[in-house]
């Protein structure tokens, strides 16, 4: 090891010439070289990414530091001489081996940042409650179960990140941390949420997901400066009705509980509201004030219970996103065609047998999934939606396509698989845009030479359908990458040619093209010579 990269040399150097920064990360150390004690000029020390176990006990010697990075180590415990060091105000420990934490830490008055996760911790010290200056303390995966109550003395912590534990409950404690403005419980075993929650006043994130909690606290309306709040996977059969009253809200998730039923004035005054997902929740009826949602973009309603929607659902005019998918709708009311700046809509998995021609005023729609629905044909309305880019119909029993479809000019991907069609219309080779074409499992017999107009086509799926002959013109889509025409009755090109790959069948129907276009050359030059003979 040159000098330059020895550990034990740079210490040295950084001795001598009283240095207030120094970095050893990533030397695969696995001990400190002895006299990195002796540099007590330092002030920030960085140590990540190397495979030490423990540290030396005279660390306090190093009373002037202000950050210490140690993560991604092996460490198992800390010397007690950390409280020493009086001025740190960075200590991060994530990704390594801590099962504890010394009762010195609390000496620490100056520390704002504590860096924990990914350790085995299984408990924290009462000291921690002396840490006054913290400001963002993250404990995220490790084996806490509990917590000291001592927690709520830290007035000015800003972020409590526990996510990934197994944390039964919270003590009112929690309702001290008048500066919490993020906490995060994901991924615990709470089965109650203590009502002082409620006075943590200036809480804008509430991260609750992926616990047991059966009930919310009605205390929970008086967080008004939340923004986010996260309830996902719980045990949640109702909501407070005083959830309405938490008008600051802008995303609410409360998917995966089984509510089947939400009080019908929930959402009346939720106006800055812009995401809400239900999914997974067993609904059977969505309640009507979603009408008040005035600011929302994203909506997501999907897999549970409904047959139809309510017509107030037109008046979410805000709405980009909205997934209905896995319900039991039968149809949509003519409201829906109201919602004109939604860009995605996801319907698949439904019992749609038809669409309202109001489907065609969704002017600013680029993405929709119809798949596994039962129509049987699509309404010449849908050649409206000019922005469309991506169209899934698979799963239905769509017999034919409006002949004006290849109006629909933006469109870059059209899945029909395991339909009923029988044709496709000459004008689909106006789809220039177009580059994934899936038409699988039908029962086409023919496909118009006009395919061979598609000239941004890259992917043509014509598999499991009757088809006998290909149109030569398919060999003038130069950027075409994927090509499946097998399981189909082919006499030109031959089966057994098609089994052999893309670029068979292309050489092919390239050569047939090439012949065609010499017979229509051969035709022309001979009416050529008719003309000037009866001149």
């Amino acid at each position: 090891m040159t000098e330059e990269l020895d550990p034990e040399k740079i210490v040295e150097r950084a001795t001598k010439s009283k240095e207030t920064y120094l970095d050893l990360s990533r030397r695969n150390l696995h001990k400190l070289p002895p006299d990195i004690i002796r540099v007590t000029s330092l002030v920030e020390l960085y140590l990540y990414e190397n495979k030490l176990d423990e540290l030396p006990e005279k660390l306090g010697n190093l009373s002037k530091l202000i950050r210490l990075s140690l993560s991604e180590n092996h460490l198992t415990s800390f010397p007690n001489s950390i409280g020493k060091l009086k001025h740190l105000q960075m200590l991060d420990v994530r990704h390594n081996k801590l099962t504890s934490l010394p009762k010195s830490i609390g000496n620490l008055s100056n520390l704002s940042k504590l860096y924990m996760r990914f350790n085995q911790v299984t408990t924290l010290p009462k000291t921690i409650g002396n840490l006054k200056s913290l400001m963002i303390l993250s404990l995220r995966q490790n084996k806490l179960v509990q917590l000291p109550p001592q927690l709520g003395k830290l007035r000015s912590l800003s972020v409590l990140d526990l996510r990934y534990n197994q944390i039964t409950e919270l003590g009112p404690w929690v309702g001290s941390l008048g500066s919490l403005k993020i906490l995060d419980l994901r991924y615990n075993k709470l089965t109650v949420l203590d009502p002082a929650i409620g006075r943590c006043s200036s809480l804008t994130k509430l991260q609750l997901s992926y616990n047991s909690l059966t009930e919310i606290p009605t205390t929970i309306s008086n967080l008004d400066k939340l923004t986010e709040l996260a309830l996902e996977g719980n045990k949640l059969k109702s909501l407070p009705n005083e959830l309405s009253e938490m008008s600051s809200l802008k995303l609410l998730i409360l998917s995966r509980n089984p509510l089947q039923l939400i009080p019908n004035e929930i959402f009346s005054n939720l106006k800055n509201l812009t995401e809400l997902n239900l999914s997974f929740c067993g609904l059977v009826k969505i309640p009507t004030s979603i009408s008040k949602l005035s600011s929302l973009q994203r909506l997501d309603i999907s897999n549970n219970e409904f047959e139809e929607l309510p017509p107030e659902i037109g008046q979410v005019t805000s709405v980009h996103e909205l997934n209905l998918n896995e319900n039991q709708l039968q149809s949509l009311p003519v409201e829906f065609g109201n919602l004109n700046r939604l860009r995605e809509l996801n319907l698949e998995g439904n019992l749609l047998h038809s669409l309202p021609i109001e489907i065609g005023q969704l002017s600013s729609l680029r993405k929709m999934n119809l798949s596994d629905n039962k129509l049987s044909q699509l309404p010449t309305e849908i050649i409206k939606l000019q922005q469309l880019h991506e169209l899934l119909l698979n799963d239905n029993k769509i017999k034919k396509l409006p002949t004006n479809f290849g109006d629909l000019s933006s469109l870059k991907v059209l899945k029909m698989e395991e339909n009923r069609l029988r044709t496709v219309p000459k004008n689909l080779g106006k789809l220039v845009s177009l580059e994934s074409l899936v038409l699988t499992a039908n029962r086409l017999e023919t496909l118009p030479r006009e395919i061979g107009l598609l000239s941004s086509l890259k992917e043509l799926n014509v598999a499991e359908n009757q088809i006998t002959v290909l149109p030569p013109e398919i060999a003038l889509l130069s950027n075409l990458t994927e090509l499946d025409v097998l399981d189909n009755p082919l006499r030109s090109p031959p089966e057994e040619l098609a089994e052999e790959g893309p670029d068979a069948v292309l050489g092919f129907l390239a050569h047939q093209l090439r012949q065609k276009i010499k017979e229509i050359e051969k035709k022309m030059k001979k009416q050529g010579r008719e003309d000037s003979d009866q001149d």
